[in-house]
């Protein structure tokens, strides 16, 4: 007698076994997390998409992984867009303290770029705060940038 619920029981438990196995396999599957064995092409992959101002470059440090970490599937492209908006709210300010339109021109042509970028594209509400600084600056307001690069920014340089 002390055998026949284990007999009845083991269909339910081999039938929730492989469910279990079924899920963790599709959520493995899925994509959701970044191949961190290919790092280094995900990287360059993503300085590639990822337009830097004249003379700046890409603080390898961004890109650093811890071991035993997932890292969400893109989150190589969002350091490489969080970092480049950095430096083009920066180089737009330079460009504005010295009076120099052309590189304020620049800056504001890329602006409309990034526009297109998961950064923005992601959380529309994101997005829109995002333009409402970059169209401050194109009135010639700079108070939005510059407090964006003090809260967000800190460590990143051309």
């Amino acid at each position: 007698m002390q055998g026949s619920w284990r007999r009845r029981w083991r269909p339910v438990i081999a039938i929730l076994s492989l469910t279990t196995l079924v899920i963790i396999a599709g959520c493995a599957a899925s994509g959701d997390v970044e191949d961190l064995s290919n790092a280094t092409s995900l990287i360059a992959s993503a300085e590639s998409r990822t337009p830097l101002p004249p003379g700046s470059h890409f603080d390898a440090s961004g890109f650093v992984t811890q071991s035993g970490v997932s890292y969400q599937s893109g989150w190589f492209l969002s350091v490489a867009e969080s970092e480049a908006q950095c430096k083009w709210y920066g180089y737009w300010l330079q460009g504005f303290n010295a009076d120099d339109t052309t590189q304020m021109d620049a800056a504001q042509a890329t602006f409309k770029l990034m526009d297109s970028w998961p950064l923005y594209t992601d959380d529309p509400q994101t997005g829109q705060y995002f333009d409402s600084l970059e169209q401050k600056a194109e009135l010639g307001d700079p108070t939005g940038l510059q407090q964006f690069i003090s809260a967000n920014c800190g460590g990143f340089t051309n």
